[in-house]
């Protein structure tokens, strides 16, 4: 998932950290194209991956998504990620 938050361009989550167990990524990082830097920010509180996402402020909203590869345990949650 992706969003731009103050400027910056905010990754989080992903499918598929581990086939096996059927993992998603919750690291989240951001790029400032300003300074042409990736800073490491603070985990998603679960893995999760095809979320929706929008950024009002400085608050992104993430609606739906999936916790495991594929398709196999969607999101009833939305989460708020506060920047």
């Amino acid at each position: 998932m992706s969003f731009n938050v103050d400027g910056r361009i905010v990754y989080a989550g992903g499918e598929c950290r581990d086939r096996e167990i059927r993992t998603t990524f919750d690291e989240v990082e951001a790029y400032n194209p300003d300074t042409d830097n990736w800073a490491t920010l603070p985990n998603l509180p679960t893995g999760l991956h095809a979320g929706a996402t929008v950024a009002l402020d400085d608050v992104a909203y993430v609606i739906g998504g999936n916790h495991g590869c594929g398709g196999d345990r969607p999101s009833e949650e939305i989460m708020t990620l506060s920047f």
